[in-house]
């Protein structure tokens, strides 16, 4: 059994045989090895009684490979067999994204990759404040739950590969969009607000806490069911976004939805500088008392809302009665 492991981009080291010289054909045949090896008979073997021949080259995809080399003898076929394992490797363009990783073990050395079989069972990534810009390589993190990316100089951020993602911190960066995966977006994030699991972070830039929104495709991103909730004074909320009737626009206006729409509120509202918390109520009333079955109450952050029953609901300051307004929930 012949067996090596190299990452793909290497070349193999040769693997030299030679044909039984007893009662044989004296040919071998190789079979099962991977694209861009090559197996050739040496144009010079020095051997009277057999052939010596060559397995030679760089693999082209990566995989485990059993190649088989066999010569037929009288009394039957000989044959030896071996494994080639070609590793594929992730693109790591950025170097601070890169040290980080060989700071935690995943890589070794600053070469713009890491080995992908290193990275594809992490389940947690902590790598804030590294002036990362660019986290290319990401998407190859396949079994990511935790994303910590805190404090750096990201402008971008394509968590769409990443489908078990079930919490992620990215404050203090320069983004405006997050794309993530679609089943993610519509069915985890709902979920985890309706279990009371809100553990997922607020993403901000500075202060403007609802400037970075979530969404399926950050190059063209869907404004359906995104609304934005500001305050400039006490007395109403202005509300801008998309609900099911189309653009809207206003001091604390009628909100349409239907059942089943996943709807993603994102909360600025500190008026005069004093914090006018936004509540998701079953009644127009102050206090904390009347919410809707998921966490609702903020001033800067999001609240994600996936309505189940038709009927009239409300949004509500906390403090002020005449701030607020309706939310009808359509079959």
């Amino acid at each position: 059994m012949v067996s090596q492991t190299i990452v793909i981009g290497e070349s193999i080291q040769n693997i030299d045989l030679m044909s039984n010289n007893i009662c044989s054909t004296k040919h071998l045949g190789a079979s099962g090895y991977p694209a861009g090896l090559v197996w050739s008979q040496l144009s010079s073997s020095g051997y009277y009684y057999g052939e010596a021949y060559r397995l030679a080259g760089t693999p082209t995809s990566a995989g485990v490979y059993t190649f088989t080399v066999s010569n037929s003898l009288w009394g039957g076929t000989q044959v030896v067999t071996g494994t080639i394992t070609v590793l594929s490797k992730t693109n790591v363009p950025d170097d601070s994204f890169e040290q980080a990783l060989i700071d935690l073990g995943y890589d070794n050395v600053l070469d713009d990759y890491v080995i992908t079989s290193n990275i594809s069972s992490v389940t947690i990534l902590n790598i804030d404040r590294k002036g990362i810009s660019d986290l290319t390589g990401i998407e190859d993190f396949i079994s990511l739950q935790e994303l910590r990316v805190e404090v750096n100089n990201l402008t971008s951020l394509d968590l769409s590969q990443n489908p078990s993602l079930i919490h992620l911190s990215a404050d203090r960066n320069n983004l405006s969009c997050i794309e993530l995966n679609d089943n993610v977006y519509n069915n985890v994030l709902p979920n985890l607000w309706a279990n009371g699991s809100t553990s997922w972070s607020r993403v901000c830039c500075s202060m403007d806490y609802n400037s970075v929104i979530y969404n399926t495709d950050c190059s063209n991103p869907n404004m359906d069911n995104i609304i934005y909730v500001t305050s400039s004074d006490n007395s109403n909320y202005t509300i801008t976004g998309r609900d099911s009737t189309g653009d809207i626009n206003g001091s604390d206006p009628v909100l349409n939805f239907n059942v089943g729409d996943v709807i993603y509120f994102y909360v600025y509202a500190n008026s005069l500088g004093t914090p006018d918390y936004f509540h998701l109520k079953t009644q127009p009333s102050t206090g904390t008392g009347d919410q809707i079955s998921i966490p609702s109450g903020t001033y800067a952050g999001n609240i994600i809302w996936k309505p189940d029953t038709a009927g009239t609901f409300y949004y509500q300051s906390r403090n002020n009665s005449d701030q607020g307004g309706q939310i009808i929930i359509s079959e």
